[in-house]
């Protein structure tokens, strides 16, 4: 113990050990992502794109009467607005993800849009199957549909995803 009224100082070997020193402060934006979210949200707008040409390709083989839905939707809603808005659909989501791959910010809205409007018109396309008859559609289209409706809320998810957007923000792809 130390006395108070002494005039000699402690030695070293009585002072408390000090705590090691503390790294320097990390100075920057390193929360960056590497990019995975906005590759895979470029690679399923891709896929997106195509598979909407694709269901197309019956009407481009046999004609637009081959179109399973085209009487049936015919009834309740114009036919060429759901034509229009797939088209849109295709046009922004290539572009969209041509873009979004080569890290412009512009082309993570437009992979948005796109899919905002597929997830849309596939909607207003399972509203009629819902009223019509429950016990049948409901094994097959809505099913069917709401399979169609995973990929293109994945790929609004990750668009829609802090790591895509830093990483689409970041610049131009080298």
């Amino acid at each position: 113990m130390i006395d108070p009224t002494s005039d000699r100082q402690p030695t070293s070997d009585a002072l408390p050990p000090t705590p090691p020193p503390t790294p320097p402060a990390i100075v920057g934006n390193h929360s960056a992502s590497n990019g995975a979210y906005a590759i895979i949200t470029g690679i399923l707008a891709l896929f997106g794109a195509f598979h909407i040409i694709w269901s197309y390709s019956p009407v481009w083989i046999y004609g637009i009467d081959s179109m399973e839905y085209p009487y049936y939707v015919s009834d309740h809603f114009p036919l060429l607005i759901i034509y229009l808005s797939d088209i849109s659909s295709i046009v922004t989501l290539l572009v969209g993800a041509i873009l979004l791959l080569r890290r412009h910010h512009t082309g993570r809205m437009m992979v948005i849009l796109g899919v905002s409007l597929y997830i849309l018109s596939t909607s207003i396309l399972l509203l009629p199957d819902i009223t019509y008859d429950i016990t049948y559609y409901i094994t097959y289209y809505i099913t069917y549909d709401i399979v169609m409706l995973i990929f293109p809320f994945i790929t609004l998810i990750l668009a829609l995803s802090k790591p895509t957007k830093t990483w689409a923000a970041s610049g131009y792809a080298p």
